[in-house]
């Protein structure tokens, strides 16, 4: 059967009401598409066709107003002939163009506008190019998306990654020289009293520890500084703390790092000098044993 033909068919039955297909298609307990689908089946198989060959266009037409694009593209209009015939008309796709493509009075207004400048086109062929449009900036959205989910991840990355390395810098740095301040006053204490029987690089061994985490710090702090003219290195030079960081901006990376090798090589000369494991010119002489722990 032709959706739209309003010629009877052979077949015996007898014709129904004009209002009892259409309440079936526009039930609201069944689908439009199932509705659709049971009407194909029913004209494939040849059951009810002089139900469906009743149906006036108008009826068709209001139950294709209820389907989308893919529907009516496809299911519709694989009915027969005249369903194709009447999917294709262009108040169904003028209707869909404004169903799908707007949101506000505004976008309606240039939707008309739009419609009126390539009235010489199909509305299905402007719903076609307006869907591709919409994919096509929805692609590009959903890239922005992307694109800034994973540039939000990289900058909570970095900042769990300062956070970790200013927290060594800072608090650690200070909790070890405490430490280191302590243990070497307790075995000096210790050794004063002959409690203990020790060499004076035992008593200073925790500060000379605390020195080399300081130097080992400090040449992160410097690689840092040296690779902060590179995007990603900027980031953590600007928000870095510490004392490293201070002497660099405060005097230069030169001198910097020389004030950190003197301040470091103090106490592992003073336990040399205690020692005596200086070079023999220097222990002859009492008023230079002390010079080189001096000097630094």
């Amino acid at each position: 059967s032709r959706p739209g033909s309003r010629r009877s068919t052979s077949g015996g039955q007898q014709p129904a009401s004009r209002g009892t297909a259409p309440s079936l298609a526009l039930s609201p307990s069944v689908p439009h598409s199932a509705a659709l689908a049971t009407a194909a089946a029913a004209a494939a198989a040849g059951k009810g066709s002089g139900q469906l060959a009743r149906l006036p266009d108008e009826c068709w037409l209001r139950i294709f107003a209820h389907l989308e694009a893919c529907e009516l593209s496809g299911p519709a209009s694989t009915l027969c002939s005249g369903a194709l015939a009447l999917a294709m008309r262009p108040q169904l796709w003028v209707a869909l163009l404004h169903l799908d493509f707007c949101a506000s009075l505004p976008q309606r207004a240039i939707l008309k506008a739009w419609l009126v400048l390539h009235d010489r086109f199909h509305p299905r062929q402007l719903y076609v190019h307006k869907h591709r449009e919409h994919a096509l900036d929805l692609d590009l959205a959903r890239a922005e998306l992307l694109q800034r989910g994973e540039q939000a991840r990289e900058q909570d990355r970095k900042q769990r990654r300062l956070r970790a390395l200013n927290f060594v810098l800072v608090r650690i740095t200070h909790l070890l020289l405490c430490m280191a301040l302590l243990g070497s006053t307790v075995l000096m204490w210790l050794r004063l009293n002959k409690a203990m029987e020790c060499s004076f690089y035992v008593v200073f061994a925790p500060i000379i520890a605390f020195e080399a985490f300081l130097l080992a710090t400090a040449v992160v702090a410097f690689t840092i500084f040296f690779l902060r003219s590179s995007s990603g290195w900027t980031f953590y030079w600007n928000r870095l703390r510490g004392v490293v960081r201070w002497l660099i901006l405060y005097t230069s990376p030169c001198e910097g790092a020389a004030v950190l090798l003197m301040v470091c090589a103090v106490v592992p000369l003073l336990a040399c000098t205690l020692e005596g494991d200086l070079p023999k010119a220097l222990m002859h002489h009492k008023r230079l044993r002390f010079v080189l722990p001096f000097s630094a």
